[in-house]
């Protein structure tokens, strides 16, 4: 099975739950939290299937001159699917924010992240 990368902030019982059933996690950062093995470092040997975190954390300040893109390239890169959360009411300004990525990055609702995760991983 692969590895299910994941942003500070995703629910530690999503994680466990996925752990239990033989999935292992990597905690991942965003350039910006020190949190994890930073999203841009990571390679085909980390096996990651999946990647997900709060939508928040692929999202730059205003101050900063990087995009949602630059974040998240090499995942783009390697083809790594992408799975950000927030609330349903908000998909329609996530969308735009992402952008030309939102065709590639699948957005759930925090009550439906295990099962989405499942839905892209296969088991």
């Amino acid at each position: 099975m692969g590895v299910i990368g994941y942003f500070e902030g995703t629910d530690p019982l999503v994680l466990a739950n996925l752990s239990i059933t033989g999935h292992s996690t990597m905690p991942l950062g965003n350039g910006f939290d020190n949190y994890g093995k930073y999203v841009g470092h990571i390679t085909r040997d980390d096996n990651i299937s999946v990647v997900v975190g709060y939508f928040h954390k692929v999202l730059p300040t205003h101050e900063m001159e990087m995009t949602v893109k630059d974040v998240l390239w090499t995942c783009i890169k390697l083809k790594i699917p992408i799975l950000l959360i927030c609330g349903r009411e908000h998909y329609g300004r996530a969308k735009e924010l992402l952008g030309d990525l939102a065709e590639n990055i699948r957005l759930t609702a925090p009550d439906r992240t295990e099962e989405a995760i499942i839905d892209m991983i296969g088991s």
